[in-house]
């Protein structure tokens, strides 16, 4: 540092010597001894300026390539730290070769051939639903089939929260039967506590968390029948039973659930979690009633649903949007032309407006 600074002085020095010499020039030529005097007074503050601007500006501009020099450093450094921690994954990979065997590998060190039980998942965030929602553990290239008590789980869902886990699995014991009865445990993400909360048939569909504490079960009873079963997932509790139609789609603030008809009758009906029912629209259905014409959407506030539907015995749709705070209040209907699958709808501005576009164009509706 001391020699570039000293370098700075010495080109300093050879600037003033010649301006110096610039400035007896001009002062010997000068006529006026008042133009010499001012020339004089200028030339001497260019000096002062000159002996403080020029090293200060060259030091910092000696500092800045020596702090490119540090960045250029660390960056090295990184790459040195990280070319390690490569090595130390080898190496953990070399210890724990049961934790890394790839995804259909017919072999490995517990016998489980390509499956990892979750117990030993070392990031239950790495596991996901792949094909017909059966469970993987997905890290990078590696990936395996994922089980719990010796059978594959399926259906993964995450809580609300994001600290519990619930999944489906086939009872153990029961492989020979053709559809043996469905578990659903729950695991705590922390302490990987599990604990099950529902045991059924095979008749066992989906299910779904309703809040960090209650989830719902969905089981099949036959044509147009699906029962909703409503679990406290502290206890394993079943606080109701529903059964409102198929279908099921609840409100974003899960207080109320939309159901399908499509058999003698065909529409909607709208209950809350305790069993009541609070809502239908159900029409005869006829020769000419496409039962399955029926869509329904909810808006992200849970305040309307806007539903299309064929009407009565007519080859003509329309769409009604009703007010869910206003006990269900018709507060929108428009014949539609197109059939179903020729009509699009969806909400938009938090539920503020409606788009809907047929045959004849788009619309949207504001509320």
């Amino acid at each position: 540092m001391k020699k570039r600074f000293s370098t700075s002085i010495l080109t300093t020095n050879k600037v003033r010597n010649k301006v110096a010499r610039i400035t007896l020039l001009i002062t010997s030529r000068a006529s006026n001894k008042v133009l010499r005097s001012m020339v004089l007074i200028l030339l001497g503050v260019f000096l002062l300026f000159s002996i403080w601007f020029f090293p200060t500006a060259i030091y910092n501009i000696v500092e800045l390539s020596y702090g490119v020099e540090k960045i250029i450093s660390d960056i090295r450094e990184l790459s040195d730290d990280v070319r390690e921690l490569s090595d130390d994954v080898e190496d953990l990979i070399d210890m724990s070769p049961e934790l890394f065997i790839p995804y259909g590998a017919r072999e490995s060190m517990d016998g489980m051939g390509s499956s990892i039980d979750i117990m030993h998942v070392l990031s239950p965030f790495k596991l996901i639903n792949d094909g017909y929602m059966d469970v993987v553990y997905h890290d990078g290239a590696i990936k395996r089939s994922v089980t719990y008590q010796g059978q594959a789980i399926r259906y993964l869902k995450l809580s609300p929260s994001n600290d519990k886990l619930g999944f489906y699995y086939n009872k153990p014991g029961q492989e020979d039967r053709a559809g043996p009865d469905v578990e659903l445990s729950i695991a705590d993400i922390d302490t990987m506590v599990i604990t099950k909360v529902y045991e059924g048939g095979f008749k066992t569909s989906s299910w779904e968390w309703l809040n960090n504490r209650e989830i719902v079960v969905y089981y099949g009873c036959g044509t147009e029948c699906m029962v909703a079963y409503i679990i406290d997932t502290t206890n394993g509790e079943q606080t109701a039973v529903l059964q409102y139609g198929v279908g099921y789609e609840w409100s974003p603030n899960k207080k109320l659930v939309l159901t399908h008809r499509y058999t003698v009758q065909y529409g909607i009906v709208v209950g809350n979690k305790d069993g009541i029912e609070v809502f239908q629209l159900l029409r005869d259905s006829g020769p000419n009633i496409i039962v399955t014409a029926v869509k329904a959407l909810w808006s992200p506030d849970s305040a309307k649903i806007a539903l299309i539907i064929q009407k009565g015995n007519k080859n003509a749709m329309e769409i009604i949007v009703f007010d869910v705070e206003q006990v269900f209040k018709q507060i929108f209907q428009e014949d539609l032309t197109g059939e179903i699958q020729d009509i699009e709808f969806f909400w938009q501005h938090k539920g503020m407006a409606l788009f809907y576009q047929d045959l004849n164009g788009e619309q949207v509706i504001t509320f």
